[in-house]
């Protein structure tokens, strides 16, 4: 184990919080920890300041991460659940009435990797807005990749892998890459 200095320790912090973008990540993370009902309260009056929309009765469970959150559009009666994950720089929409289960991830950006003679982290990426209806259930550990337009009453079973494409109101989807096995009636 590295012993360092309290001193040392105390230096680096003093110029992590000078740098305005390392003191807002810093003020996310320790928002997304604060427990119970208190937390919830405090994260619902952050975030809702902070999104492109923000309907009312908005939960946000602890270990929460929102990035791009400028770009995060939410109506009203929203529980997202614990550690989940939102990017938002290709844009999100998510409707009223719905739920998302613990670690649950949505992602609006992709890598692009079609040139072989260069490496994949230098050829940007692709962004594909991310749209999730109203009344619609996500989950636990669900992954919803960039470009899904997940239609009204939509229920998709916990561990999918919803692919970027459109999936029309009531159906139920599950598995990797996810499948409609049903649909609401």
């Amino acid at each position: 184990m590295v012993k360092r200095s309290y001193k040392l320790l105390a230096k680096r912090l003093w110029w992590d919080l000078k740098d305005s973008t390392i003191r807002k990540s810093y003020k996310y993370y320790l928002i997304a920890r604060i427990p119970g009902f208190f937390g919830i309260m405090i994260r619902e009056d952050f975030w809702c300041n902070k999104l492109k929309r923000c309907g009312k009765n908005l939960i946000i469970k602890e270990g929460v991460t929102i990035y791009d959150v400028e770009q995060i559009s939410i109506g009203d009666s929203v529980s997202i659940g614990i550690n989940c994950v939102l990017e938002g720089k290709g844009k999100i929409t998510i409707g009223s009435n719905v739920l998302i289960g613990p670690q649950t991830t949505i992602f609006s950006t992709n890598h692009i990797f079609e040139d072989n003679d260069r490496p994949i982290k230098t050829q940007g990426l692709t962004l594909k807005e991310v749209i999730i209806g109203n009344d619609v259930w996500i989950g636990s550990k669900a992954f919803i990749m960039p470009g899904a337009n997940i239609e009204d009453s939509c229920v998709i079973s916990a561990g999918s892998v919803v692919g970027g494409r459109r999936y029309i109101k009531g159906s139920i989807l599950a598995g990797n890459p996810a499948r409609v096995i049903g649909h609401r009636n």
